[in-house]
């Protein structure tokens, strides 16, 4: 499926359970790396597990079109928001948004700005602002000119703090090596609550692949917690 907004489209697919009702609908925000075809084992999970996924490719990713900025990635992250709750088979579920690496900054982005909305949403192996990822990958020298310069226009770090009575997942894997455990750790210790820790065996955002039975099963006991708002 295709989902416009101005003179980009972006190129989406919506996943759902066969055989039982889907007991809610998941926004799905990838990493950097890689499109839609690297993250089948991530979305299979879900949907086995009876919830209904809808993935998308961020512009300029896999066959979308557009540029990839920041603030371009969340308006159209609206957007494709907007035309997952609008769909017939969506109608009357509880919304996930589920991030992962640096989805999750659009992902608590736009549980921020849908927070009437939103259910529950979950941060997989996350970071705590573009601007610390930078920081992170850089020689110390540069610091001052990324501190000054590469300033995140939206940050998880910052957005957790405003969810009070949101549930979330904040999970991470101690052996990750691309995003360090310890901005998830930071990340849980700002966010209101309510709140769970996952902690994972594993690489870089496999918390749905490593534990899935355990992941599905926190995911809809936040599910239950939060309120039914997309009617």
């Amino acid at each position: 499926m295709w989902i416009t907004a101005g003179a980009d489209s972006v190129h989406a697919v919506w996943c759902k359970p066969i055989e039982m009702e889907a007991k809610a609908v998941v926004l799905f925000c990838h990493g950097n790396y890689g499109n839609l075809s690297y993250s089948d084992e991530m979305i299979a999970p879900m949907v086995e597990a009876g919830f209904a996924v809808l993935a998308w490719d961020y512009p300029g990713f896999g066959l979308s079109n557009g540029k990839p900025t920041h603030a371009g990635i969340a308006a159209m992250g609206q957007r494709v928001f907007e035309a997952m709750t609008a769909r017939d088979d969506a109608q009357g579920k509880q919304v996930v948004v589920y991030g992962f690496s640096i989805g999750c900054q659009v992902a608590a982005r736009l549980s921020r700005d849908n927070s009437g909305r939103v259910s529950a949403f979950v941060l997989d192996a996350g970071m705590k602002s573009f601007t610390d990822m930078a920081l992170l990958f850089s020689p110390e020298e540069a610091h001052p000119m990324i501190r000054r310069y590469v300033v995140s226009p939206y940050s998880s770090m910052e957005d957790v703090r405003l969810l009070e009575g949101m549930p979330k997942i904040i999970a991470h894997s101690p052996e990750d090596k691309v995003a360090p455990y310890s901005h998830s750790e930071e990340v849980f210790e700002v966010a209101a609550e309510p709140k769970l820790f996952f902690e994972y065996p594993g690489g870089h955002i496999s918390a749905i692949v490593a534990k899935k039975d355990e992941m599905s099963a926190a995911m809809a006991r936040l599910i239950e917690c939060g309120p039914s708002n997309n009617e």
